[in-house]
């Protein structure tokens, strides 16, 4: 089968992509749906996030930066 997309509207091309969409978010928990890096990526966000001491406040930075810049 084969889609000429030239000759499409733009709104079909928008429908045609939407049922893409929906049909690949179908395989979401295939654990070869999201590539590797990015389940390491997020996986090393997740464990920065539980490290509360690895941020600052925003009131935190702007002091030690005024600090700096005296």
């Amino acid at each position: 089968m084969q889609i000429s997309i030239e000759n499409m509207t733009t709104n079909e091309k928008f429908l045609i992509l939407e049922k893409l969409w929906d049909n690949l978010t179908k395989d979401a928990t295939n654990k070869n749906f999201t590539p590797k890096w990015h389940l390491q990526v997020l996986e090393d966000r997740e464990k920065l996030a539980q490290n509360k001491d690895a941020f600052s406040s925003l009131s935190s930075v702007q002091t030690r930066l005024e600090k700096l810049l005296k």
